[in-house]
């Protein structure tokens, strides 16, 4: 499904998201090669950023759309205990959510990065790391309900009436999104915070 509207958010993000991508799996694209600790980090960066949304902002619900934050934060957390992951208390910047613009701006990044997940996913399956023991909480669904979500969003997305004004804050609410995970993902790297070890595979 294409619309204008998403055409534009793809068009004012594009760099953003491959940048952003490039700096969490480096050799995804080259080698098809994801790394542990990179796995681990991008739980880390998720749930943070998740639970900044969660403790900062109630305005994720609309008349014709839900972001299923606190799904979300719960889903991240059980994939960072199983890792035996720390994760971090402090509230990071986000970007605002006042009203169903910003909110299908914001929706476009993180939904999106959800369905994108399925490919990551099943590229980690293929690393001599992974081990079925190991379980995906927060890119779980298959292909097909993850796709029909996408399929929802971009029908909210394509029917929602907004004004010209609107119209920018989406598009900026989808670029904010973006610079603030890199922002947060560059605030934990200084934070030298320690990957630590995939878990041994059950005996």
């Amino acid at each position: 499904m294409s619309t204008a509207r998403l055409s534009q958010l793809r068009s004012v993000t594009t760099a953003l998201h491959h940048h952003l991508e490039q700096s969490f799996f480096p050799e995804f694209a080259t080698h098809r090669r994801i790394h542990p600790e990179e796995y681990q980090f991008f739980l880390q960066v998720m749930h943070a950023f998740y639970t900044s949304l969660y403790l900062q902002s109630s305005n994720f619900t609309s008349a014709s759309f839900h972001l299923p934050i606190e799904d979300h934060v719960n889903a991240l957390h059980k994939e960072i205990k199983q890792f035996h992951i720390p994760h971090q208390q402090e509230s990071y910047r986000c970007p605002e959510c006042k009203d169903e613009a910003d909110l299908l701006g914001i929706s476009y990044v993180l939904e999106g990065s959800r369905l994108g997940g399925a490919v990551i996913r099943k590229m980690i399956r293929k690393q001599a790391w992974y081990h079925t023991d190991l379980d995906f909480f927060y890119l779980q669904g298959s292909s097909e309900t993850l796709g029909a979500g996408w399929r929802n969003f971009l029908e909210v997305l394509e029917n929602t009436t907004l004004t010209a004004e609107q119209e920018i804050r989406l598009q900026m609410a989808a670029i904010n999104t973006f610079l603030c995970l890199e922002h947060l993902m560059n605030h934990l790297r200084k934070s030298a915070m320690v990957p630590v070890p995939v878990p041994n595979k059950a005996s």
